[in-house]
């Protein structure tokens, strides 16, 4: 267990590399925050630059709080040195303040940020340690609640594949033949990546473990909200009291990934039958003059599970708003012949689109107006991409208050 100084100082290191991903991977901050050893490198490196960005902007006031003030100024400061990359001069020279001044406000703003991610380091330490206090059952549970906070949805054929290749020396051992569908064209599942690849290897390898020298035989359905697994073994030995005693985990995981299990009975075998539902990703429409702007932002979205929609004319956006009725709406207020205030106020008194979410996207510092005119939310340019998943993912939260 590091000392806090010790702790500190990983931190500054990690936000020094906060765009080399490579390095992440191996970044001794990624095994403090991210305990669970079935991430990847990969993954652990992805996971801890969107904590160190998040922890940024949790200094972000709120929209009481004066421009230019201190509050403002170091979330202002963090922002232009680690999101933007500046050297500490250019950030003072953009804050109008004193290198001297940077260096201090600098300082107490690293510290705010370490002090978040110290106590989710001993958030994630308690939960880690505290184990034998814990049922299995409750294991699970905050399991799935650490894994659904890394998002919630996940390729099913990506998970299929990585499960047969773990299970593949069980198979050979079991004297198991596996008889697998294709796995192109799955749709996603809004279930965790994790969680789902436990939840199909616990339950392959239960059938597996109870029926050994069998053929199992998986089958895929899709319904209309959800996917089915079909997971029968075929054999003409008697099946093991193992699937009865282990069954329950099974269960408990499925219901943490919000999916139906039934077992299948036959004379010949044994077989479970999974339903998992399938994410159906929200349509956000973008409206931009700028079609580099346009472009980013669809990359932020796809890259999160989100249906991206541009648009650059803003003439069209009531009609398209009325037609897709999207998620959120994306607005950039500066645009040639009717600007984004005109936008704004047109979807804002609607009756076919007054419920739907308008993000204000702008570098105009008119966040106060923008909220006062009906926008759910304002984001100043440039915007990262944490900024606008954690934004559109609160609407969630928010429409559902």
């Amino acid at each position: 267990m590091p000392t806090r100084s010790q702790f500190d100082a990983l931190v500054m290191n990690a936000y020094q590399h906060l765009y080399d991903f490579v390095r992440l991977r191996s970044d001794p901050l990624a095994d403090l925050l991210l305990p669970d050893p079935s991430l990847t490198p990969k993954e652990k490196g992805l996971r801890l630059h969107r904590i160190l960005l998040d922890a940024i902007d949790e200094l972000k006031p709120g929209t009481d709080v004066a421009p230019y003030s201190k509050p403002w100024r170091r979330h202002r400061l963090m922002m232009l040195r680690y999101y933007d990359a500046l050297a500490p001069q250019a950030v003072a020279n953009e804050l109008s303040i004193s290198l001297r001044q940077f260096y201090r406000e600098h300082t107490e703003a690293v510290t705010a940020v370490t002090d978040t991610l110290w106590n989710l380091y001993e958030s994630q330490r308690s939960m880690y340690t505290s184990v034998g206090d814990q049922t299995a059952e409750s294991l699970l549970e905050r399991e799935a609640m650490r894994a659904t906070h890394a998002g919630g949805f996940s390729d099913l054929g990506d998970v299929l594949r990585d499960a047969f290749s773990l299970l593949q020396e069980l198979v050979n051992r079991r004297d198991v033949t596996l008889v697998a569908p294709p796995l192109n064209d799955l749709p996603t599942v809004a279930v965790e990546r994790g969680l789902l690849r436990q939840l199909v290897l616990s339950a392959f390898g239960l059938i597996i473990d109870a029926a050994p020298s069998s053929t199992l035989e998986i089958r895929l359905l899709s319904e209309s909200e959800r996917i089915q697994i079909n997971a029968q073994a075929i054999t003409e030995k008697p099946v093991h009291a193992t699937f009865e005693e282990q069954r329950p985990d099974v269960q408990t995981l499925a219901a943490l990934c919000r999916a139906e299990i039934e077992r299948i009975e036959r004379p010949d075998g044994i077989g479970l039958l999974l339903r998992l539902p399938i994410f159906t990703p929200y349509t956000v429409l973008i409206v931009d003059d700028n079609e580099d702007a346009l472009a980013l932002y669809e990359r932020y979205l796809t890259a999160n599970a989100y249906r991206a929609f541009s648009l650059s004319d803003p003439h069209e956006v009531i009609r398209l708003a009325r037609e897709l009725q999207p998620y959120a709406v994306l607005l950039d207020l500066m645009m040639p012949d009717q600007d984004g205030w005109d936008v704004l106020q047109l979807l804002s008194t609607q009756a076919d689109t007054c419920h739907i979410p308008v993000v204000v996207c702008s570098v105009l510092k008119q966040e106060a107006l923008a909220l006062s005119l009906g926008a759910r939310a304002f984001l100043e340019k440039p915007i990262t991409e944490q900024a606008l998943i954690r934004t559109l993912n609160a609407l969630q939260t928010q429409g559902a208050t």
